[in-house]
């Protein structure tokens, strides 16, 4: 899309004087997706379990909690299967020898020593499609060198889908110092005809001359992350939207029972008092407090020379039953530990389920070939839609 001028530009900055709403959702999916699959700020999802916990608690579960990247790393182990598959071949219809060997040179190191295929390979399932489904990957270019980027969804005011090209993008405004010492918001717009720099000072709008150029690529040079959307949402979706809501759960649960552990898990010793045998309990040495015992008349700590001492009154017409055993442990409660890491288990089979449509591997035993077959045949076909994906980016 080419905007018709600039007044068009101007009046497409000022549609997006607040952040639309899709953005605001796609920027609140990309901060919870980053909890879940890196772990960063993952203690924000473990909300205060309303009426059932006080403060208290909740802070505790929040500072003895881990995250869960280990588990959805697990899940996620399949998709390495897209890029470790062999076979295959690329195309260049370019006829000029010199011409074409330039290009391939280009592609094959297009960032950080990698070729598309590698740079996707190392970045596109794990840091794009699930954390950032909304944002772009996104060629710049100067001084007739371009390199490939990516553009989070939180850098973008708005843009303009066409399947996964943008039309245009509107970027987040920035705030730079001019070298008079004032401040100046800039504002980025792409189109396929041109590359904008948008000074706006309260409600005027002014170009950027030296800032503002011709596109070299005659086409918004971005592709949006992810194919996956719902009817109607102009946002994303990410590879593992079907299994957000589990994922919350099974961190929630998992902090439930690490706060469990750390609160009851210490086996609890019992035994009877051990009578001080320096003052015999009288807790004095003399007219002085006892040293031995501080004065408790008791011993705390243990020693195979302190006796045990049983107050019986051989007086007393009811004489005590002595006990079986005079020492022991009292043993923490196994049985809700137990049941939590149950509870985690069942909902990592959901998750994996959800995401595969098939049970993992460690499920499937004493199978008939066919059978194997028809377990991973939707795996198969998950992995061939984010196959699609990855080529229609390469491409």
């Amino acid at each position: 899309m080419k905007f018709e001028n600039i007044e068009a530009v101007y009046a497409a900055i000022k549609a997006v004087r607040q952040v639309p709403k899709w953005v605001l959702d796609a920027r609140e999916n990309h901060k919870e997706l980053k909890a879940i699959v890196y772990g960063d700020e993952y203690k924000t999802l473990l909300l205060k379990i309303e009426h059932i916990e006080e403060g208290g608690k909740a802070l505790a579960r929040q500072k003895y909690a881990r995250s869960i990247k280990d588990i959805i790393s697990k899940i996620l182990a399949p998709i390495d299967n897209v890029f470790s598959a062999t076979g295959g071949s690329k195309v260049f219809n370019i006829q000029n020898e010199t011409t074409k060997k330039e290009f391939i040179s280009h592609v094959s190191n297009i960032r950080e020593g990698k070729s598309i295929e590698q740079w996707l390979q190392a970045y596109f399932a794990k840091d794009l499609y699930e954390v950032d489904p909304s944002g772009l990957m996104f060629f710049e270019w100067k001084d007739g060198k371009t390199w490939l980027t990516y553009k989070s969804i939180d850098c973008i005011r708005s843009y303009v889908a066409s399947g996964l090209n943008p039309e245009y993008v509107i970027f987040e405004p920035k705030t730079e110092k001019t070298a008079t010492g004032e401040n100046i918001t800039m504002v980025r717009v792409v189109d396929d005809a041109m590359d904008y720099c948008i000074i706006q000072t309260g409600e005027i709008l002014t170009v950027d001359e030296t800032r503002t150029f011709q596109n070299p690529f005659k086409r918004v040079p971005g592709r949006i992350i992810s194919d996956r959307k719902r009817l109607g949402k102009e946002n994303r979706l990410s590879a593992i939207d079907e299994i957000v809501e589990t994922a919350k759960e099974f961190l929630r649960d998992r902090s439930i029972l690490t706060i469990h552990k750390f609160l009851h898990g210490f086996s609890t010793p019992y035994r009877p008092v051990i009578i001080c045998p320096e003052c015999h309990g009288t807790k004095k040495n003399g007219i002085e407090k006892c040293a031995a015992c501080n004065g408790t008349g008791k011993i705390m700590d243990n020693d195979i020379t302190y006796e045990i001492l049983l107050p019986i009154d051989l007086t007393s017409e009811t004489q005590p039953t002595l006990p079986s055993n005079f020492a022991g442990f009292i043993s923490p409660d196994l049985e809700i530990w137990d049941q939590y890491r149950k509870e985690l288990k069942e909902l990592f089979k959901e998750m994996f389920e959800s995401m595969w449509g098939t049970r993992e591997s460690e499920e499937v035993k004493d199978q008939t070939a066919m059978g194997v077959i028809l377990n991973t045949q939707p795996m198969i076909t998950q992995l061939n839609k984010i196959s699609d994906i990855v080529e229609s980016h390469e491409s």
